[in-house]
This record gives structure tokens, C-alpha cells and sequence, in this order.
């Protein structure tokens, strides 16, 4: 219970050539005077108010290895008196509290990262950040999550501006990634991208476009993605949802690390099978789940080329009129890493803020 404790004041004028007083009375005691001339100022405080508990998020799962995690969170004060100390709990069975497995993560508010450690493979845990000030503790969210010896596991997926649904991978990196192509119209405000049909059109803008390839209205070519010129890539309004955006150089290379590098990595990102890569789809085991598929590329004069043979993915890294790109071929099991034309089209995959 708070307890606020109140100052009665009185004020009493007295005979003539007197002082006005102030009078302060408090039950049980006797009255405290003191003459008005002399007070500076009068304040009054509630004793024992210790505000608001704190609002805490948890941070969904970031790197993780065999048997350790990441997560972690953030504290807002809320008007409530210091928080004296923070950190994430879990368990196994939900509703985790302080009274389970806890990390300890200093004082304050902010963002915090915790690492869980003494974690056993394939289990689901459950954990919630949490922060302790006077009023008490406050929980996060609670994240469900496990830990394993692959590199890379299913994740929550991710909607577009304009209502796609793409499916999404961890890596133990703690790079989240779309497992397709990006199919949007707009950029993350709402503003749209040009779709350009007309060669000429195409060769001529130094703006944000799409296609799709050979202009092809087939169900079939939904799943390779639309074509993005690079300037899309260049565009803040981002081409990619909220909280995401397209990877750059240096990101991919960290996606490679985790996956048998760049000269034999290839096959793991490639869709398996010849249904959409040409024979001999060399190397493919889609073990990332990746699910790289051979979507082509628009040139910068408007023809099109190599749609069942090659994919290209656009990185955000480059100079002002070329960007570096990523490369898959249904001959090798590389990943190649070229420059492009911003007047070129080619796929996107976005990533997930960190």
C-alpha cells in the first residue's frame, strides 16, 4: 500500500504589529510555526511513492548456437523511480518469472542483449524480459523459442505493404531472412514504384522500377518476384516492409560464413530440383532454406535474359551507378558477386532490421 502523508497549513494574521505566521499540524505531534517573512518556499512530497512498475519488451531470438541464445529487451521508465536491475528469465514450461533461470543485465532503461546460456538442443523454452524498480517487476512479452545445431531455422515470416506474405529463416548469425522474392508494388510508405513495360522508358529513368519477367501475366512467374531496377535499392522510402531492408555486401558475406562459404555455398541456398532450375541444378540442398530461385534479370536496354538458368539478387552496397549483386547459376554450386547497372532489373530479398 502508498502512503502519502499531507501538511495541514493555517495561517493566523495577529494583533497589530505582529507577524503572519504559518501553523503545521500533523496528528500526535505538536504544531511546528514559523513566521511567513522567513519561508523561501513551501513543497510538499509523497513518502513512500514509488511510481509506476517500468514497461518492458522482450527481443525475439537473435544468434543462438547448440546451447546458447540471444535475446534481451528494452525498459521504458513510465514515471516510475529507478530500475535497479534487469535481465531476461525463461523456462520450459511458460510464464517465465525471476524465480526460474534469469539473466542479470545492469541497471537502467534502454536496450539490452542477454546471452542464455547451459541451453539443450531442441527443446522449446520460453522467456520474458524483465526490470525491477520500487514499485515491483515488470515482464516483457514472452518469446517462445529453441536452440539447435543447424544453421538456420524457421522463423515468423513477414507481410509487405501491399499484403504479401513471405516466409522467413533464422540463421544463426542472427540474420533473419525472406525465404522468397520480393513481390511488392510500393515502397513501405505507401508510395508506388513505377512498373515500366517500355523498353525505351526503362532505359531512360534514373527512378525506382519494377517488371516483371517478359512482361509474362503466367501464375507460374509469381514465385520468381518482381524485377527491381537498382534505383528501387537506392530509393529511403525502402522497397522493403517496415523493419526491413535490402542486405547489404557485408551482410551477405556473414550469411555465407554460416553457410559453407562462397565457392560451394551456392547449392545450399538453391530450391532443389529441375521443375525450375535447368538441369544439372548443380549442388542444390536448399539446406538454408534459402529457396534461391532462377528469376532472370531485366537488362538496362529492356530485353530479358536467363530466367530458369540464373538468379541475381541486388546488395545496397555500390557506387552511383552500379551495385554489387549476388549470383546463382544452375551449372555451379558458387556464388558469384558482381557489379550491375542501376538500369538493370534484378531480385530482391530483404533482411530483417537488427
Amino acid at each position: 500500500m502508498r502512503t502519502i502523508v499531507f501538511f495541514i497549513l493555517t495561517f493566523y494574521a495577529l494583533q497589530a504589529n505582529a507577524q503572519a505566521l504559518m501553523n503545521i499540524y500533523r496528528t500526535g505531534e505538536p504544531v511546528v510555526q514559523y513566521i511567513i517573512n522567513d519561508i523561501d518556499s513551501i513543497t510538499y512530497s509523497a513518502v513512500g511513492d514509488p511510481g509506476l512498475l517500468a514497461s518492458v519488451t522482450t527481443a525475439p531470438l537473435g544468434a543462438y548456437t547448440i546451447s546458447t541464445a540471444t535475446l534481451g529487451g528494452e525498459v521504458i521508465p513510465n514515471g516510475g523511480t529507478q530500475i535497479t536491475s534487469r535481465g531476461v528469465a525463461w523456462n520450459t514450461i511458460g510464464n517465465p518469472t525471476i524465480a526460474d533461470d534469469t539473466t542479470l543485465n545492469g541497471m537502467g532503461t534502454g536496450v539490452f542483449e542477454s546471452l542464455l546460456t547451459g541451453l539443450s538442443s531442441n527443446i522449446t523454452y520460453y522467456a520474458r524480459a524483465y526490470a525491477i524498480n520500487n514499485a515491483g517487476i515488470a515482464y516483457g512479452n514472452e518469446v517462445e523459442f529453441f536452440v539447435t545445431a543447424d544453421a538456420y531455422i524457421p522463423a515468423d515470416g513477414v507481410t509487405d505493404i501491399d499484403g504479401n506474405f513471405y516466409p522467413t529463416f533464422l540463421a544463426s548469425s542472427g540474420q533473419e531472412w525472406m525465404a522468397e522474392n520480393l513481390r511488392t508494388c510500393r515502397y513501405a510508405n505507401g508510395d508506388s514504384i513505377l512498373h515500366i513495360v517500355d523498353n525505351a522508358q526503362w532505359a531512360a529513368t534514373n527512378e525506382g522500377a519494377w517488371s516483371v519477367y517478359n512482361h509474362n501475366s503466367n501464375q507460374q512467374f509469381d514465385q520468381f518476384g518482381k524485377l527491381y531496377n537498382g534505383y528501387t535499392v537506392d530509393d529511403p522510402r525502402n522497397v522493403c516492409p517496415m523493419g526491413w531492408h535490402v542486405p547489404s555486401y557485408a551482410e551477405w558475406l556473414e550469411l555465407h560464413l554460416v553457410n559453407n562459404g562462397q565457392g560451394q555455398g551456392g547449392g545450399n541456398l538453391k530450391a532443389t530440383g529441375i521443375e525450375l532450375w535447368l538441369a544439372p541444378n548443380t549442388g542444390a540442398t536448399n539446406s538454408s532454406g534459402f529457396t534461391a530461385l532462377p528469376g532472370g534479370k531485366r537488362l538496362g536496354g529492356g530485353g530479358f535474359l536467363e530466367i530458369f538458368g540464373s538468379g541475381y539478387w541486388w546488395t545496397s552496397t555500390g557506387t552511383s551507378s552500379t551495385l554489387d549483386a549476388k549470383v546463382l547459376f544452375y551449372s555451379s554450386n558458387g556464388i558469384w558477386n558482381d557489379p550491375f547497372s542501376k538500369l538493370e532489373g534484378l531480385s530482391i530479398r530483404c533482411i530483417k532490421d537488427q
